[in-house]
């Protein structure tokens, strides 16, 4: 028997199904089976299953299709004798390490039921368009479970055993978000977790599930949140409560602030590890907020006495709103002095830096900026560094590195620049994005998510470059003007375009 049993749920997949099953093939990990459930396809697609041979395949054919809940469910009464059940669709493009990392990570944490990864976004013709990374930790992931689902479906991981359960299979009546109502109703008996690297390239075009069904997919999921939150070990008063700060039903008419302190106190102690991490800190300022905006008088007052953090969040607002140009003229005053002392390191080592350098957002400590010798920094150049409580990116810079004028670097999570390394003017090289997974809040107020950048040695990178968080630019790697760097570019190799693509290899 393979320790890993893949199940694929797929209907007239012809366009891309060759290209799924060519990226099963080459994973480093080799011992597992597919089991495909061709749900009523009246193209090649039930052939091109039956032709493979690269690796084991056992095939469940549906005369009409039943739907993905349905095929999933058939596939899993295939499933016997493996360790982990892995998801797969048909339109997907899996890392080559992706199983082998997976699988890895279970045998060492032995507590965690089900393992995700980030993604990256393709459209039709392959090319990378964004990387999502989700919530990493099981208290972060449980958190997300009130406002959405942060598990990537066909990229996860699952211990066989909670599955073969028949009470643990997906639910037909919820037709667009079946894998969403599965996690929540297991979140009382599993641990989740996220791997941060991409190891799945999901394909997003006309016929995506998410595309075609975007309203029956909301109405379901309102349903499952409402269902998530009902399950919460709270106390009835503050579950009423909660579902009225998540727009998932109307407040009580009037609650007392004592209520509403119960409520944030109450998911402090559901999600305690997580009360330090600044995705929960965002999540638990927009319940309080929601909860302050709906209370009245004195009871708005108390409230905040009540809850230290809340009051902290809510007087930031107020000075952001009241006091924000005298706060940002010291800041800036702040900046300036450690702009300095960075254009100082850079002499001491031999190099040039224009007095325009500026850096922007929280202090850099002395350890997480690295500086080679003899560096050229032109007219412009600029750094953020995100807080200790949202990351903690490092930059390491090696010898004899040129940054032309104007270019950004953002320090999220880590960036690693070798040695002998140019980069022109205009270049933006970033290891965060926004968030943007809520729409009951602005994004700016939702943080960022985020993945290392390295550029090994002799890299020459143009004008006007973007290079966007978890790429890694291969050593002698050339990148043209005007580029927009989504993934990975190997050794010796000249790229560009939006989004950036091989053109050709350097002369040798």
């Amino acid at each position: 028997m393979s320790r890993i049993d893949v199940i694929l749920p797929v209907k007239n997949g012809e366009r891309f199904l060759k290209a799924a099953l060519d990226s099963l093939a080459r994973q480093t990990f080799q011992d597992f089976r597919l089991l495909a459930c061709d749900d009523g396809s009246t193209d090649s697609t039930g052939e091109i299953l039956s032709g493979e041979s690269r690796f084991p395949v056992l095939v469940v054919r549906h005369e009409t299709s039943l739907g993905v809940a349905a095929s999933l469910n058939a596939l899993l009464e295939k499933s016997e004798g493996c360790t982990y059940i892995a998801r797969f669709d048909g339109d997907d493009l899996c890392h080559p390490e992706r199983f082998a990392r997976q699988t890895t990570f279970l045998e060492a944490h032995p507590e965690i039921g089900i393992v995700g990864t980030g993604l990256e976004i393709i459209d039709s013709e392959g090319r990378v368009c964004e990387r999502t990374i989700y919530p990493l930790s099981d208290a972060e992931i449980r958190t997300e479970l009130m406002f959405r689902d942060p598990l990537a479906h066909p990229a996860l991981m699952i211990r066989a055993h909670l599955l073969r359960d028949p009470l643990n299979r997906y639910d037909p009546a919820f037709g667009v978000t079946e894998d969403y109502e599965l996690w929540c109703r297991l979140s009382s008996r599993v641990r989740f977790a996220n791997l941060p690297d991409p190891l799945l390239r999901y394909r997003r075009h006309g016929a995506s599930v998410g595309v075609n069904r975007r309203t029956q997919q909301e109405a379901q999921i309102s349903i499952i949140r409402r269902s998530y939150v009902r399950g919460l070990s709270l106390s009835e008063t503050s579950r009423e409560l909660l579902l009225g700060a998540l727009g998932l039903a109307p407040f009580p008419a009037s609650f007392d602030s004592r209520d509403g302190a119960r409520v944030l106190a109450e998911l402090d102690r559901l999600f305690a590890p997580n009360f330090h991490s600044m995705h929960y800190r965002i999540r638990r300022a927009d319940i309080g907020l929601a909860l302050l905006v709906n209370s009245r008088g004195w009871s708005k007052l108390r409230l905040l006495l009540a809850d230290g953090f809340l009051l902290q969040t809510y007087l930031e607002r107020i000075i952001e709103n009241r006091c924000g140009p005298w706060r940002r003229f010291l800041a800036r005053r702040r900046m300036g002095r450690v702009a300095s002392r960075i254009r100082k390191r850079i002499f001491r080592g031999g190099g040039d830096c224009e007095p325009s350098l500026r850096v922007y957002g929280y202090l850099p400590s002395a350890d997480s900026m690295v500086l080679g010798r003899e560096l050229i920094w032109e007219h412009g150049v600029s750094l953020w560094f995100s807080s200790p409580e949202q990351s903690a990116g490092r930059l390491e810079i090696g010898d004899h590195v040129f940054l032309g004028f104007n270019t950004r670097l953002n320090v999220y999570a880590d960036i690693t620049i070798g040695r002998q390394v140019l980069i022109g003017a205009n270049t933006y090289i970033t290891s965060s994005n926004h968030c943007y997974h809520s729409r009951e809040m602005p994004i700016q107020c939702q943080g960022f998510v985020g993945a290392s950048v390295r550029i090994d040695d002799d890299v020459w990178v143009g004008c006007n470059v973007v290079v966007l968080p978890g790429v890694h630019i291969g050593r002698g790697a050339v990148i043209g003007a005007g580029s927009v760097v989504t993934q990975d570019v190997p050794s010796f190799e000249v790229w560009g375009g939006v989004p950036a693509r091989k053109i050709k290899d350097r002369p040798a």
